[in-house]
């Protein structure tokens, strides 16, 4: 069994995940646990997230964006932050937006993993205005 913060067992996941079938349980330490881990590391450690006594939530960063809307729903995901293509981004823009919900929804950043600017329609930029405003400040985007 582990007993540590949410800040200690998400900067050694990858020990926890070795650990295997031999983990018992994790007791997290804190009042409001939080646990921040990428989506490889979320995905893998299905099993050993199971085996959390008591409530938590995850921040899941890096996921890809065609991921984003089954992380999301997971009830205890907090955050997701989208890190993929331009081009996959584009073309999940409409999902993303319902995501973002104006602010109010799970998804917390959003960032281009290639050089390539986001080219997104004129319609598609005025549903995503906030979105574009919040979460893409510094990127260029070009209309289609």
């Amino acid at each position: 069994s582990i007993s540590d913060s949410s800040d200690n067992v998400s900067a050694n996941f990858s020990g926890v995940l070795a650990l295997g079938s031999t983990l018992a349980g994790i007791q997290l330490s804190d009042s409001s646990p939080v646990l921040s881990l990428s989506e490889q590391d979320w995905t893998a450690g299905t099993d050993a997230l199971a085996t959390i006594n008591g409530s938590y939530q995850v921040d899941v960063g890096n996921t890809v964006a065609g991921d984003a809307q089954a992380v999301a729903s997971d009830s205890t995901v907090r955050k997701v932050m989208v890190a993929d293509t331009a081009s996959n981004i584009a073309s999940l823009w409409d999902t993303l937006i319902g995501l973002y919900n104006d602010g109010a929804g799970k998804l917390t950043a959003l960032s281009l993993s290639d050089a390539n600017p986001l080219i997104l329609t004129a319609d598609q930029q005025t549903a995503g205005a906030g979105m574009i405003q919040a979460l893409l400040t510094d990127q260029t985007i070009q209309t289609a």
